[in-house]
C-alpha cells in the first residue's frame, strides 16, 4: 500500500498562494445567517417522546427563536436551551445548559 508523499507534513509552510491549505468547517465567529452562508437550524427534542423537530430559521433573534419554541412546546413545559440571550424572552419555565 502506498501513501501520499504529503503524509506527515503537518505544520510545514504552504508556499503557493493560489492553493491555500485546507480549512476545516466555517471558522467565522458570531451568529449564523443566510448572508454569511451559515444557515441557522433550530431543533426541538421531546424528552418523553424523543420526537425531533428541526427547522431552518432566517435568523437567531429572540423573536424568531421564541416564536418557534412556543409553536413546538406546550404551556408550562420546562424548556432547556443553550446560553444564548435570544431565549431570555421565553414564556415557558426555562433553564440553560452550558456547552463549554
Amino acid at each position: 500500500m502506498r501513501f501520499s508523499s504529503t503524509r506527515g507534513k503537518k505544520g510545514t509552510r504552504h508556499e503557493d498562494p493560489l492553493d491555500p491549505p485546507r480549512r476545516r468547517a466555517n471558522k467565522q465567529r458570531g451568529r449564523g445567517t443566510y448572508e454569511n452562508d451559515r444557515v441557522p437550524i433550530q431543533g426541538t427534542v421531546g424528552r418523553n417522546t424523543g420526537q425531533v423537530r428541526l427547522q431552518v430559521v432566517m435568523n437567531t433573534t429572540a423573536a424568531t427563536l421564541c416564536e418557534r419554541v412556543h409553536q413546538t412546546t406546550g404551556p408550562g413545559v420546562m424548556v432547556y436551551t443553550d446560553e444564548s440571550a435570544s431565549y431570555n424572552a421565553l414564556q415557558r419555565p426555562h433553564e440553560t445548559v452550558c456547552h463549554s
